[in-house]
């Protein structure tokens, strides 16, 4: 008696794991894309943040400081905090 009843729990242990697996396999495949989507992002960010960065070196590196009146200075200075705010809120991110 003990033995057949042990085959039928082997056996719907079998079942049981086999479902299981069937069952996990979509989330894996959801994980794995969506591990896909978030590194495709990612690489987006870092893409426009890397073009972000160069301009604002060559801004800095080459500053038309010379000659230049007061309300161009504080339009300048505008343009800078803005800069400022959107690498602030990139960095939160």
């Amino acid at each position: 008696m003990y033995e057949s009843s042990d085959y039928l729990l082997n056996e719907e242990f079998q079942s049981l794991q086999l479902t299981s697996s069937i069952t996990q396999k979509p989330r894996v495949v959801f994980r794995i894309e969506e591990t896909w989507r978030l590194w495709c992002k990612f690489l987006d960010d870092y893409s426009r943040f890397e073009e972000w960065l160069k301009t604002a070196e060559l801004t800095a590196a080459n500053p038309d400081s010379a000659d230049v009146l007061y309300t161009s200075a504080k339009e300048e200075l505008k343009k800078f905090e803005v800069s400022q705010q959107i690498f602030v809120s990139l960095m939160l991110k």
